[in-house]
C-alpha cells in the first residue's frame, strides 16, 4: 500500500535480514535507498552484503553511509 515509504522499506529490509532472507532484505533496503538515501539504510545494506560475502558492495555502502548527514 505504501511502496514509496523509505522508512517502512528499510524496516522490512531489517526484518528480512533478521530472518536471513538475504535476497528479500537487499531488495527492500535498495528500494528504501531509491526513495530516500539514509545513513541507516546504507549501513544495514553494507552489513548485509558483508555477511553474505559481497565485500565490494559492502564497502560501497559503508562509504555512502559516511557521506550522509547525521
Amino acid at each position: 500500500q505504501r511502496p514509496r515509504d523509505a522508512t517502512l522499506l528499510a524496516v522490512l529490509g531489517q526484518l528480512c535480514t533478521q530472518r536471513e532472507l538475504w535476497g528479500k532484505a537487499s531488495q527492500y533496503l535498495e528500494a528504501s535507498l531509491a526513495v530516500q538515501s539514509s545513513r541507516k539504510a546504507h549501513v544495514a545494506l553494507a552489513l548485509l552484503y558483508e555477511k553474505t560475502g559481497k565485500l565490494e558492495l559492502a564497502a560501497r555502502h559503508f562509504r555512502a553511509s559516511a557521506l550522509e548527514p547525521i
